[in-house]
């Protein structure tokens, strides 16, 4: 009776085996991988240059693209930070307001002299607008300076102007007409100083610190900084300014 029940075991169909762990499954996969790429030199070799490769750019990636991605995201919130500013600037300002502070940048900037060939032109029109009031100009040119917008410098100016001979009271009116010409022009200018000079009846001559702002798109600043430190006499002679 247990001799037929063992034979008809053996004879019906044996069960499939269990399916192996996760770790036995793992460790079948890794041994074949092994097998494949050890199994010859040119590929152990092609191997190991795969994985400096590999490991070349995760290096890489983390010494450079990794500052460089926290850069951009410095940037970013950086942009975001005005952005919002300028949309609180921008409420804080009617379309009416915005327009009028446009158009006065805009003449503001028109103002600016084009280049150094204009600044000369504007001299010449200054002396012969002396001449005609019978005062005697002489000016200096200091040493450029940089200004913070783009292309634009400030030129430093001393003026002297020497009236001619005729009466006091006459003098006067003709050096105030002269400056009053010279605020009133289309230039982008400021008077700092102004130094009158007499005897108590007559005017020996006016000095007349200003600056002018000029367009300097061929970088006239930085060759002038570059070059000889003198001061530049465009027009008279050291001794009418000391």
């Amino acid at each position: 009776m247990t001799a037929a029940t063992h034979v008809e075991r053996r004879s019906q169909p044996r069960p499939q085996a269990p399916r192996p762990g996760w770790r036995q499954r793992l460790h079948i996969l890794t041994d074949r991988l092994a097998l494949r790429v050890f199994a010859s030199l040119p590929r152990s070799i092609a191997f190991f240059v795969a994985l400096a490769a590999f490991i070349a750019i995760a290096v890489w990636s983390l010494a450079v693209r990794l500052p460089d991605t926290d850069t951009t995201q410095r940037l970013q919130q950086q942009l975001a930070q005005l952005q919002q500013q300028y949309r609180q600037l921008s409420q804080g300002w009617s379309a009416t307001q915005l327009a009028e502070l446009e158009n006065s940048l805009q003449t503001q900037q028109a103002r600016v002299l084009p280049d150094f060939t204009a600044l000369a032109r504007w001299l010449d029109q200054q002396t012969r607008l002396a001449d005609t009031r019978s005062l005697g100009l002489q000016y200096r040119i200091l040493p450029l300076q940089n200004t913070r917008l783009d292309d634009t410098v400030v030129v430093p100016l001393v003026l002297m102007l020497k009236p001619g001979p005729t009466r006091a009271d006459k003098q006067y009116q003709q050096v105030l007409a002269f400056m009053h010409a010279l605020i009133d022009d289309r230039v982008q200018l400021a008077i700092d100083s102004v130094t009158l000079d007499g005897n108590g009846s007559d005017v020996s001559h006016v000095k007349i610190e200003t600056r002018i702002w000029v367009k300097d798109p061929t970088d006239m600043a930085a060759l002038a900084a570059g070059g000889a430190d003198a001061d530049t006499m465009d027009r008279g002679d050291e001794d009418d300014f000391e």
